[in-house]
């Protein structure tokens, strides 16, 4: 858990968890109020707050497949720094809690701290998400763009390189012709070398041209 990190395939899955969170929390204020007249109720109000407090756990201290808040600083600070949104959401649990038991939480206070308190809490927590997920992918496109420029600079080395051999063996092929029948032999291996020279070449340009696309449909 403690090495795990925000990344392209939990991130998205993240955002929903946080997603449903909120919607949990207002179907927990609905039945927790509910209950104080229908009993029957009780059951499912259970069931959500398990569910949701499951969740909670979940984005705060993470799992074998998510990490925990620990991870960003921000998401730290929300849940468990300045912005108090663990000990909140504890909070509202527990006073859902109290008002299906009738004890001393006015359903009016609940549901104001149920829509004036929690819900923009959640909400803050989606955005903070979002926000990850944008990071990532302006690391993801930053990388992409770093490696384009190694490999097209690699492929100018390579295209340098083949300039330099065509015109060594242009010379050669020079030399030679000019060897008589001495020659001819490595007039051969001239050819061979060009044929080589050329097939490089249609490699150099295709992947440039690939790298200049790519780099035409990211901007």
């Amino acid at each position: 858990m403690d090495n795990l990190s925000f990344n392209t395939h939990n991130i998205g899955k993240l955002i929903n968890l946080a997603g449903r969170q909120r919607m949990l929390s207002q179907r927990i204020a609905f039945l927790a109020s509910a209950s104080t007249l229908f009993k029957d109720l009780s059951g499912q109000l259970d069931e959500t707050i398990k569910l949701f407090e499951q969740s909670h756990a979940i984005l705060v201290q993470g799992s074998h497949e998510f990490p925990s808040c620990d991870v960003n600083i921000e998401l730290r600070e929300f849940y468990l720094g300045k912005g108090q949104g663990d000990q909140k959401i504890k909070d509202y649990l527990k006073m859902a809690r109290e008002v299906v038991k009738g004890s001393s939480t006015e359903t009016s206070q609940f549901f104001s701290f149920a829509a004036n308190g929690i819900v923009p809490l959640l909400e803050g927590a989606v955005n903070i998400y979002h926000k990850i997920s944008l990071q990532i992918s302006n690391e993801m496109t930053a990388n992409l763009q770093n490696k384009d420029k190694v490999v097209k600079e690699t492929l100018s080395c390579m295209a340098d390189i083949a300039k330099q051999t065509k015109l060594i063996s242009f010379n050669s092929s020079i030399i030679a012709a000019r060897s008589g029948d001495v020659g001819k032999e490595f007039s051969v291996v001239v050819i061979e070398i060009n044929k080589l020279i050329g097939e490089m070449n249609i490699l150099i340009e295709s992947g440039l041209a690939y790298i200049d696309k790519n780099s035409e449909l990211k901007k």
